[in-house]
């Protein structure tokens, strides 16, 4: 891998304990093929940090 890009970020649902959130990265390889990575995590609030607590990715 040669570059990974954050291209969106958006959240689908939160509150004071949890939250679900959509990425989009654009990943390069060495040979310079980009290629779109969609992933949703699922985010968990312990003692005030928050913390992926699952991630699926998306077709």
């Amino acid at each position: 891998m040669k570059n990974v890009s954050v291209k969106n970020i958006t959240t689908n649902a939160a509150n004071t304990n949890s939250a679900s959130v959509n990425a989009t990265y654009d990943v390069t390889d060495k040979s310079g093929k980009t290629t779109a990575l969609k992933v949703t995590f699922g985010l968990k609030n312990v003692n005030g940090d928050w913390k992926i607590s699952s991630y699926r990715i998306n077709p």
